[in-house]
């Protein structure tokens, strides 16, 4: 089973995902969900996705150590909240522009959702 299915968001408070951007306008925001691992973890993830053998793994190639994994290919879009707090990695704010209209790419984000199904934040993850 992927291991990035859909949260499961309740009135009790947000939640927190981990995806690559696909998408975003004024008003919205389509994610893709990802996983990342690291170590024996990502080494574990790559066997069982069949990205090497099992026998070797000294073979699994790890892009500067981390896994980004993404077995689920459905894109979910979300609206954004009129006072979404859009972040780099370092914390610092950016115009939510940045992320209007440009093409998909590998940036991993974590994005808070509430329990309305609302983006709240979204926050770039360092990707070495």
């Amino acid at each position: 089973p992927p291991e990035q299915a859909a949260p499961v968001t309740t009135k009790s408070g947000p939640t927190t995902v981990t995806a690559y951007v696909e998408d975003a306008t004024s008003d919205t925001v389509s994610l893709d969900y990802i996983a990342i691992y690291t170590g024996d973890a990502a080494i574990e993830r790559m066997i069982s996705d069949g990205l090497c053998p099992a026998s070797e793994p000294q073979k699994c190639r790890l892009e500067k150590g981390v896994y980004y994994r993404n077995t689920d290919p459905t894109i979910r879009t979300f609206p954004l909240s009129p006072n979404i707090e859009a972040l780099t990695w370092t914390g610092t704010k950016y115009p939510l522009s940045n992320l209007k209209n440009r093409a998909p790419n590998n940036t991993p984000y974590s994005v808070t959702i509430d329990s309305d199904d609302v983006v709240i934040k979204i926050k770039g993850i360092y990707k070495p």
